[in-house]
Parts: structure tokens; C-alpha cells; sequence
């Protein structure tokens, strides 16, 4: 018989800073996952492993004063264990969190991949 949980504890941060992209002294970092199954970096389709490389240069570029996030987006047909894989490598790559995009619905919507898939 399955076990289910109806609570659980979670800590939230006390204050948190909201700032416009406009003003972050670095990039945003944003990988993701596309359609097919490929890779993508801040739009660029790539490999996984220069995937890695491409979110290590990222976050040792930023000011220590900000936290190492890296956004993580997927088509809604890319395949699931590309998802994971990725995830792993954005944290292999020194990540301190990881953000995951919402769920892209619409045609269209999916704007992660330069090829638009």
C-alpha cells in the first residue's frame, strides 16, 4: 500500500532581492533541453559536455555576492532522461541551485532552443 504525504516542512528563504535581468552585472545562465533531445545554452544549441563547460565559465564569471542558479527548461516532448542528465551536468558544473522553468504549453512557447523547436 502506497504511503502518502499530505505535508511537508519546507525552508523558505526570509527576504529575498527581486532584480531585473536588465541590471545583473553577469548572464543569466539558462540550459535546456530540446525537442529532439539536444542540448541548448542560453539559446545555443551545443553538446552536452560544452553545455558544462559553458555553465562553469558562466558562474565563476559572477560576483560572489550573488548565488550560482542556473535555469534549467525543457521542451514538453524532449525526453525525460535528457532532462536528468542535464540537471546533473548544470550541478557537476558547480551550481548552487538549480530553477526550473514552467511548463511551455502554447506553440510557440518554447523559445530555449536557437532552432525554435
Amino acid at each position: 500500500t502506497p504511503i502518502f504525504v499530505y505535508e511537508m516542512a519546507v525552508n523558505m528563504p526570509k527576504k529575498t532581492q527581486v532584480v531585473a535581468q536588465s541590471e545583473l552585472p553577469f548572464e543569466p545562465a539558462k540550459a535546456a533541453v530540446c525537442e529532439d533531445g539536444s542540448y541548448a545554452f542560453n539559446g545555443e544549441v551545443m553538446t552536452l559536455e560544452e553545455v558544462e563547460v559553458k555553465v562553469r565559465t558562466n558562474l565563476e564569471a559572477r560576483p560572489s555576492k550573488y548565488k550560482k542558479v542556473v535555469f534549467i527548461d525543457g521542451h514538453p516532448n524532449a525526453p525525460y532522461p535528457q532532462m536528468v542528465q542535464l540537471m546533473d551536468t548544470v550541478m557537476r558544473a558547480n551550481a548552487e541551485s538549480i530553477g526550473i522553468a514552467k511548463l511551455k504549453t502554447e506553440p510557440g512557447e518554447f523559445d530555449a532552443c536557437s532552432s525554435g523547436s
